[in-house]
């Protein structure tokens, strides 16, 4: 038996030790502040100028949706063995399963 579990510490991690997914979760937060403030000052730049209500209100909506956008777009999209690959089931690599 290891130490940990004699002193009664079963399976708590060491003071010592760095919590990745805080520090994760906290990179993630700021980026994803930074990110929105970002696109707040930047929009007026970027989207046409309202002729109408309706154009003011579809100006907001594409604000509204980008802001919310931005924190799932920092989301890691790769696993740590790398991309997954997409295989077409009509792979001319592949044989065929009926029997001719």
């Amino acid at each position: 038996m290891s130490e940990a579990n004699i002193e009664g510490n079963a399976g708590s991690a060491s003071p010592a030790e760095p919590r990745h997914l805080r520090r994760a979760l906290i990179i993630w937060a700021v980026l994803s502040v930074i990110g929105i403030a970002v696109w707040l000052a930047l929009a007026q730049f970027i989207l046409p100028a309202a002729a109408s209500g309706l154009d003011s209100s579809d100006n907001f909506t594409f604000l509204v949706l980008t802001v919310l956008a931005v924190p799932v777009s920092l989301f890691p999209s790769e696993s740590k063995t790398g991309p997954r690959r997409m295989v077409s089931p009509y792979s001319p690599h592949q044989r065929c399963r009926s029997g001719g």
